[in-house]
């Protein structure tokens, strides 16, 4: 089993406070199993678009499903 080393940038701290460990986890194998032009490990700790935007969908999903649980 390949271990994941979840780094990402402090930039990114304001979005990952919103989301859950979990997702967190998630989000990280996604950006980093991506079939068609995965993101390497150094790509998606660093400062990126790609990490950034992808980080805005989640929290944007994850605060819609918690507002249709309401």
């Amino acid at each position: 089993m390949y271990k994941y080393i979840m780094v990402f940038n402090q930039v990114y701290s304001d979005l990952l406070v919103k989301l859950p460990a979990s997702l967190i986890n998630e989000t990280w194998i996604h950006l980093t199993s991506w079939k068609h032009n995965p993101l390497s490990e150094i790509e998606t700790s660093e400062i990126n678009p790609i990490v950034k935007s992808f980080l805005k969908h989640e929290v944007n999903r994850y605060q819609k499903r918690l507002m249709c649980q309401k």
